[in-house]
């Protein structure tokens, strides 16, 4: 038996019985937690999120109508909140549940509330039930249909080709529902439309270049301004017939030559889809009916202006009134409804969204679709729409609620 130089015979023995003692060990292997437990897991934490509401009070009887208003706008402002942190994807179509924003609320608990100049203030702290409000926002986006695209493509591939594009996509999404551009790849002289999920036609433009030099200074102009001229031709395809050749022209002015002649470009492409539409007819898609229900527009000059707005959405190509109400003089104009049939050819979710967007004078919107075929308008006066303004620490945090 060796010993190591140096090390005490009694230690040397100490250490070798140590070592046949956790050589009988087995070693310990790290639990290595799946992802989708990890991912429960995470879901499982609830979250806080905090909103705010800023109610008018017109009188003392009015405190408890405006503490209901101010609750809920403030559990509104904490969803949307919600969507920004958790899920900024789906942001732009916060408006289908900003309506039922009680539904995704766990339990809430007041941080602030009272009176302070005429006007109710609150301010709440919410959980929400994120995985069900992740559902239904990824699911509205991922329940688009499929049928019935417009497909854009070109052969070339440079910048000025792609805003050509999108400038055209941009175009024809006002009445052809959903356009999609695919790569230049994709582009052949002769496309399998078969191959397109959806396709009810392939527009391909085809050529698209300078008409002559590139772009000249404009003589006498101060300061200085620069035009291009450009040509584009497109090429329709559609199922079952012969592929539509059209050309069209354009001029574009900017400040620096580079800018004129995407200008000129852009200009030159819509000319020419304008053309090929005008000879092929719109590439709209199935026309359908969507009811849309307004509630508490109170007068009849603002039910003409949400008329108006509805007449001019993108895809709308008539409009029907079916029922329309307005209480008698001196009852509440909460009472007024009315009901109107659109046809259209563009989605419940794309309508509701540009019709939330679009300014009245003297009304905000609140829109909520039902379904597919059914929209809620609920008009609210601007006068008592609850600022954005933060409460004052002035009270204490009361308990949590729970919804019921």
């Amino acid at each position: 038996m060796t010993f190591l130089p140096g090390l005490p015979k009694h230690l040397w023995l100490h250490s070798v019985a140590l070592a046949a003692v956790l050589a009988l060990v087995p070693p310990r292997v790290p639990t290595v937690r799946p992802l989708d437990a990890w991912i429960a897991t995470a879901q499982a934490q609830p979250t806080t999120f905090t909103g705010a509401a800023l109610v008018p009070l017109p009188g003392e009887s009015d405190v408890v109508k405006a503490r209901a208003l101010a609750l809920t706008e403030a559990l509104t402002r904490a969803l949307e909140q919600a969507v920004a942190e958790v899920m900024p994807e789906a942001r732009s179509r916060v408006y289908l549940v900003a309506g039922r924003a009680r539904d995704f609320v766990t339990t809430y608990r007041v941080l602030q509330e009272g009176e302070v100049a005429g006007q109710f203030q609150l301010r709440v702290e919410a959980q929400l039930d994120l995985p069900r409000l992740q559902r239904e926002l990824v699911g509205s986006a991922s329940a688009t249909p499929t049928a019935s695209v417009v497909y854009l493509c070109s052969p070339q591939s440079t910048d000025v080709i792609r805003g050509a594009l999108e400038a055209a996509r941009t175009q024809l999404g006002q009445t052809a529902g959903r356009v999609e551009i695919l790569p230049a790849a994709q582009c052949p002289e002769a496309p399998d439309l078969g191959a397109l999920p959806g396709a009810v036609a392939l527009l391909s433009l085809t050529s698209l270049g300078a008409a002559g030099n590139a772009a000249e200074p404009i003589r006498g102009t101060q300061p200085a301004l620069y035009g291009a001229v450009f040509r584009s031709e497109w090429r329709l395809h559609r199922p079952g017939q012969e592929s539509l050749r059209e050309t069209g022209e354009a001029a574009g002015f900017a400040a620096e030559p580079a800018l004129a002649e995407v200008e000129g470009a852009r200009l030159a492409a819509l000319a020419g889809l304008s053309r090929t539409l005008a000879r092929s007819g719109p590439l709209q898609r199935r026309s359908q009916s969507v009811l849309v229900r307004v509630e508490n527009f109170g007068s009849f000059r603002a039910y003409q202006q949400i008329v108006r707005v509805l007449s001019s959405l993108p895809g709308v190509t008539r409009v029907d009134p079916r029922r329309f109400h307005i209480p008698a003089r001196g009852d509440s104009g909460e009472d007024s409804a009315a009901q109107l049939l659109l046809a259209t050819g563009a989605s419940v979710e794309t309508l509701g969204a540009t019709l939330g967007r679009t300014p009245i004078p003297g009304l905000r919107l609140q829109v909520v679709p039902v379904h597919a075929g059914e929209l809620r308008v609920v008009c609210v006066a601007s006068d008592a729409v609850p600022s954005a303004a933060q409460p004052s620490d002035a009270s204490d945090a009361s308990e949590p609620e729970k919804l019921q």
